[in-house]
Formats: structure tokens, sequence, C-alpha cells
């Protein structure tokens, strides 16, 4: 008798764990199908100033919450390339709420100097137009786990330095 009564006890236990596992999947898939996709873009590249050992600029990020709810910005990751080349990158901590139904701009400030970047410095000097790229994503929490959410942009500045 005792093994029939520990026996049905453990099937009740799996199906405790199973009952529990399904409702969890099931909370989380609603929680995926209420969460819409929230946005960013490059709004600009915005020259601060340059001169002889450094070039400044901001990134400026526009960040686009569709849900009835704010989302907690955690981290920006970026990339700029100038003349189709890695110039700098970085990671910076931006703990900030996007409103519900509403929008946030990040301003992320970047100093490249020349000397860290030789190969781009020389041609910043001397060339007219200057082209850039720049990609990263906006780490976006949520309650299963940090989302991606990337931006990507390209154009080209006149170059103060060269009349």
């Amino acid at each position: 008798m005792r093994t029939q009564t520990t026996a049905s006890s453990i099937l009740r236990t799996r199906w405790r764990r199973s009952t529990l596992g399904i409702a969890a999947l099931a909370a989380a898939s609603l929680l995926l199908i209420s969460c819409a996709a929230p946005r960013a873009a490059l709004r600009d590249v915005e020259f601060r100033s340059i001169n002889l050992s450094a070039l400044n600029f901001a990134l400026l990020i526009d960040l686009t919450n569709p849900n009835e709810y704010a989302l907690p910005l955690r981290e920006v990751d970026w990339r700029v390339d100038l003349f189709s080349a890695y110039l700098a990158s970085g990671t910076l901590r931006h703990d900030q709420q996007i409103p519900a139904r509403g929008n946030a701009r990040i301003d992320l400030p970047v100093a490249v100097r020349f000397a860290e970047a030789k190969q781009s410095a020389t041609r910043i000097i001397r060339e007219p137009v200057i082209p850039w790229q720049v990609s990263g994503a906006c780490h976006i929490e949520t309650p299963i786990g940090s989302i991606p959410v990337s931006f990507r942009d390209s154009g080209t500045w006149n170059n103060p330095l060269v009349r």
C-alpha cells in the first residue's frame, strides 16, 4: 500500500510541475504578445568640435515605445566608422525610462583622439568630406531579460578644417 501512495505522490508532484511550467510558458507568451517592439533610430550625428588632437561629436538617438507601459533603457552600445574603417566604439550605461506610448532622446557624447585613430586622423585633416557610419543597440530591460533594439545610419560631414 505504501508503494501506491508513493507512486501517486510522485505523479501528483510531476503533474504540479508540468502545470506550473505550462502556466509560466503561457504567461511569458502573453507578455511577449502584449509587448510591442520599441524602435531606435539615429536622429543625427551632431558635430561638436574638431582640432588637431581630437574629433568631438554626439550620437543623438530617438527611442519610441509603442507600449502602454514605460520601458527601462539600461545601456547603449555603439560603433562609429569613418571612411569605411573602424574609428571608435563603446558602451554607455544609461538608466532611463522610455515613457509609455512616448519617446526619449539619448545624447551620446563621443570624443575620438587622433593619436588613437591614426589611420583616420590623416584623412580627417585633409579630406573635404568625411563619410561616416554608425551602428549599435539600445538594451531595454524586460521581465524576460534584456532586449537589444538596433540602429544603423550613415552620412557625410563637410570638414571644417579643409576649405
